[in-house]
């Protein structure tokens, strides 16, 4: 199956809110610790609005999951090293 852009952003998003779950955390708390507006988390998780690259590894960083799973490269959650 051929991925589009646009279904590849939907994963990473369903991906973020799935690792932010599993840590427990609420978007507030997302938002404040990696000092970005709460409705853009919102916005990220519901594939709305890109994530920059400087988000994704502070992201991978915050869930402790690696950002190989983060891009679907992976199928285990895994912790990460970033």
């Amino acid at each position: 199956m051929k991925r589009t852009y646009n279904t590849l952003r939907r994963a990473i998003a369903d991906r973020l809110t799935a690792a932010r779950k599993k840590a427990r955390l609420s978007q507030n708390n997302v938002a404040e610790t990696l000092n970005i507006p709460r409705p853009s988390v919102s916005e990220i998780e519901c594939g709305k609005r890109k994530v920059t690259a400087e988000e994704f590894v502070l992201f991978a960083k915050l869930y402790n999951v690696s950002l190989d799973w983060l891009a679907e490269r992976e199928n285990v959650m895994s912790q990460g090293t970033v």
